[in-house]
C-alpha cells in the first residue's frame, strides 16, 4: 500500500517514482486495528480519535484564501522543485 501511495503522489506531481521517495512519511504505529467488543475497544478507540484529530486541528491551517494548504515543514520540495498551494477547482 505504501508504494502504491507514493506512486500516486509521483503521478500527481508529475515526478518519477525516484523522486517522490520520501515525500510520504509513514508514521510508527500507524496502524489501528478496533476489535469491537473487546476489553481495550475503548482505549483502542480513543488512540485513533486523538491520531486522527491532528488531521482537524485548525491552529496552523490557513482558510479562506481559495488555495489548498500544501506546504511542507522543510519548506522545499524533492530535488529543488518548490511545492506551490495550487487553486481548488
Amino acid at each position: 500500500m505504501a508504494k502504491r501511495i507514493v506512486a500516486a503522489w509521483a503521478r500527481a506531481l508529475g515526478w518519477t517514482m525516484e523522486q517522490a521517495v520520501g515525500l510520504v512519511h509513514f508514521p510508527e504505529g500507524g496502524v489501528y486495528r478496533i476489535k469491537r467488543h473487546s476489553a481495550v475497544c475503548d482505549s483502542q478507540i480513543a488512540g485513533l480519535f486523538n491520531r486522527l484529530s491532528y488531521l482537524a486541528k485548525e491552529d496552523t491551517k490557513q482558510f479562506g484564501d481559495g488555495f489548498r494548504n500544501l506546504r511542507c515543514s522543510r519548506g522545499e520540495g524533492r530535488n529543488g522543485y518548490i511545492l506551490q498551494p495550487s487553486p481548488i477547482a
